[in-house]
This record gives structure tokens, sequence and C-alpha cells, in this order.
């Protein structure tokens, strides 16, 4: 399961103006035993139809537990549009040449908007 929470944004309507720095949350549900701390992943932050991306390796993440990192985005360095994640993470897994990917794509719900 992923989640996400931004801390900066108007809540009312669900928007950030360019300009804003704001935190995405990834909570990944364990796999059997293993947490995120025991695999590698990268977050990729990017608006819909855009090919502007932000993309943050494991190490760029902020640890909160065990289960759940967060990033720091600067919504400068995106395009107007509704903000998604996508998680790829490598998965130790023996009954696939010991690891297998996983991709997770989630919608944030909030929309980037040039500043007034």
């Amino acid at each position: 399961m992923l989640t996400t929470e931004n801390t900066t944004c108007n809540m009312e309507n669900n928007v950030i103006y360019q300009g804003t720095t704001f935190k995405a949350y990834v909570n990944l549900e364990r796999i059997g035993t293993l947490s995120m701390k025991d695999y590698s992943f990268e977050v990729d932050v990017y608006t819909e139809m855009s090919p502007r991306r932000l993309t943050f390796k494991k190490e760029e993440c902020t640890a909160v537990d065990d289960d759940t990192y967060f990033v720091v985005v600067d919504s400068t360095k995106l395009s107007p549009g509704y903000a998604k994640l996508r998680v790829r993470a490598k998965v130790p897994d023996n009954d696939v040449n010991g690891f297998r990917n996983e991709v997770i794509v989630f919608a944030l719900g909030k929309r980037i908007v040039k500043g007034e």
C-alpha cells in the first residue's frame, strides 16, 4: 500500500502553487518480513502529460521509520498538472533470479498550478 501526505499546500482545493516545496510520503506494505529499509527503490514525482520529473533514490529519501519514507519536492521543477508518484522497487525474491521489480503509480490528489 502506498500512502502520501502533502503538508504545504492549500488543502481546501488540493492546489499547490509552483514555487511551493512539499513533502510526499511513501509507505509500502511489508512483503513477508521485508520492510522498505530492506530493499532498494526509487521515487519519481511528476505531473500528467509532462516529460519533467524528479527522481529520488532511496538514499535521497528521508526515513520516518522502517516502512515509511518521504521526499521533499520543489514544485518549480515540475510542470503544472495533477501530481503523481511512481515507486520502482527491487525486491529480493529467490523465485525470480534473486530480485523482482515492482512498479506502483499513485495519484497524489494534488494539482500544481502557476502562481498568481
